[in-house]
């Protein structure tokens, strides 16, 4: 049946070194350049906090309605060129900002079907969300967005 079939993805060993050896470098840098509010993929810090004051933060916003001004931001973030920025941004290595980027734009697939493999084809998304270095792009885009606000209000003040 062809409701019982599941899609394996497995990534090319170099692209997981490479991805793995960037995580490593990256992991150490994270408590200079991440600020104490961040909590998403920290290590020793629980993602499910945020769930919970997300909601808080809903049913707040409930009671205050028209009151006053606030908002939630659901953001769908594009890759390659916000990255970029971000990584100029923190100051990366041109040869860091080309390795992320390559395994960010220069990943393929191909599908086996019935024991033949076809053709490979570049996926429409860039990174694979199990991908570790994910993780760490996101909370550096995070950051990101957390310092341009804090401009923002500063700015007001």
């Amino acid at each position: 049946m062809v409701s019982q079939y599941r899609l394996i993805s497995l990534c090319n060993n170099i692209y997981k070194i490479v991805t793995r050896l960037l995580v490593l470098r990256l992991t150490p840098l994270f408590n200079k350049l991440i600020s104490p509010i961040q909590d998403s993929f920290i290590k020793g810090h629980q993602t499910t906090d945020n769930v919970i004051i997300f909601q808080e933060m809903v049913h707040s916003f409930r009671k205050l309605k028209g009151k006053t001004s606030s908002m939630i931001i659901k953001l769908d973030m594009k890759k390659k060129p916000m990255i970029d920025l971000i990584l100029y941004y923190f100051n990366f290595p041109k040869k860091w900002i080309d390795l992320i980027h390559n395994c960010i734009t220069t990943s393929t697939m191909s599908i086996l079907l019935n024991g033949g493999r076809l053709e490979n084809f570049r996926p429409s998304r860039g990174i694979c969300q199990s991908d570790p270095l994910l993780r760490y792009i996101f909370i550096l885009c995070m950051e990101y967005l957390n310092l341009q606000i804090n401009i923002v209000v500063e700015n007001r003040h």
